[in-house]
């Protein structure tokens, strides 16, 4: 992986993290929180960093805390990706 390829994995890593965590602030009923966006930019910028010399670790971890977020489950609860998924098949009637 070179540093190009590091960038992009970042990039999309840490925006699609953030973006799940804010839909699944606001699937809960709560307004995302500013901490969101803060976590994100300050990750952003020191995996982007990182990427530079390390376009491997810094790739890796994007993926990593893309993964992390799409699966945690915060406070004992549903996971973001069971809850979406839950409430999908609530919609369509599944």
């Amino acid at each position: 992986m070179n540093s190009a390829t590091a960038q992009q994995f970042v990039i999309f890593g840490i925006g699609l993290a953030a973006g799940i965590s804010a839909l699944a602030e606001i699937a809960h009923g709560n307004i995302p929180r500013l901490r969101i966006l803060f976590g994100a930019v300050i990750a952003g910028v020191v995996l982007s960093i990182i990427a530079q010399f390390f376009p491997e670790i810094a790739g890796g971890f994007a993926v990593l805390i893309l993964v992390g977020t799409a699966v945690a489950a915060p406070g004992g609860g549903q996971s973001p990706l069971t809850f979406v998924a839950n409430s999908l098949s609530k919609l369509t009637g599944g």
